[in-house]
């Protein structure tokens, strides 16, 4: 997966940062040559912004749609970078309807339960594909006592673990990963991002283990040997080269969809 911009990040931070959904459409192709299958995508307003707006979700899907074609699974993120309440996160979901979204545990919780078994109840009614992002243990807490208590209708569902932070700015390292992976109980799959220039030894790290990957420059903008990188597919490329070494081969936009489908 493919996270080519994120929501704070502009051009002054790299000149080839994403922004417009021409663009990302653009990053999300070239990177697709080299072994994308899944784009996680983030929509910036007219003064480049981060938004949820679900106009702005439409014609961002349309152009790169367009661009990619099916081969391309996306995922739309309902990040709220302090700007949105849990209500109007959920209401994204229903009124884009996209083939797949990203849902922060720690965001979430501030949402009314009955609103989360609604949500989820109706993504499966809908084929729509939630992903739970994981920041740290407390939020896998979390997230395993709404599976226990029903709160979420499913057995299992896909996880997304996140290694680093952007503020205070803290690089991720491999020793970061096995405290998540100590249990899987109520994970069908998990995947992992990585804050800076450690990203490529992180994915290896986690093909070793059976995880699945996502890199770009939402989260990083460097390559191993510290230099910044060229573009989104230069750091794709050297996360799947890094999984080859482990023996694993990029999935198909089919087997995504599989990867990320819930035991529901």
């Amino acid at each position: 997966m493919l996270a080519p911009n994120g929501a704070r990040r502009g051009k002054a931070d790299h000149p080839c940062l994403p922004l417009t959904p021409a663009e990302t459409a653009a990053a999300a192709k070239v990177a697709q040559a080299a072994g994308a299958c899944a784009l996680h995508l983030h929509v910036r307003d007219a003064d480049g912004g981060h938004t949820l707006s679900p106009a702005r979700y439409g014609q961002a899907i349309d152009v790169i749609d367009s661009a990619c074609g099916p081969d391309m699974l996306i995922q739309i993120t309902t990040e709220a970078v302090g700007v949105y309440e849990a209500e109007q996160q959920i209401e994204v979901i229903y009124e884009t309807r996209p083939a797949a979204v990203s849902l922060a545990v720690r965001e979430l919780a501030r949402a009314r339960q009955r609103d989360l078994s609604e949500l989820d109840r109706w993504m499966r009614a809908h084929g729509v594909l939630p992903q739970w992002i994981i920041y740290d243990l407390a939020d896998l807490k979390t997230y395993r006592r709404w599976v226990r208590q029903g709160v979420l209708c499913g057995a299992a569902y896909p996880v997304l673990f996140v290694l680093g932070a952007y503020d205070p700015p803290v690089s991720a390292t491999v020793d970061m990963l096995p405290p998540f992976l100590e249990s899987l109980d109520a994970i069908s799959s998990w995947m992992v991002c990585a804050f800076g220039a450690n990203e490529a030894l992180v994915m290896e790290a986690a093909a070793k283990r059976g995880g699945h990957i996502r890199v770009g420059f939402e989260n990083n903008l460097w390559r191993a040997d510290g230099e910044a990188a060229a573009d989104n597919a230069e750091l794709a490329a050297a996360a799947v080269a890094a999984a080859k070494r482990q023996g694993r081969e990029p999935a198909t936009a089919a087997q995504t969809r599989q990867i990320l489908t819930p035991a529901w």
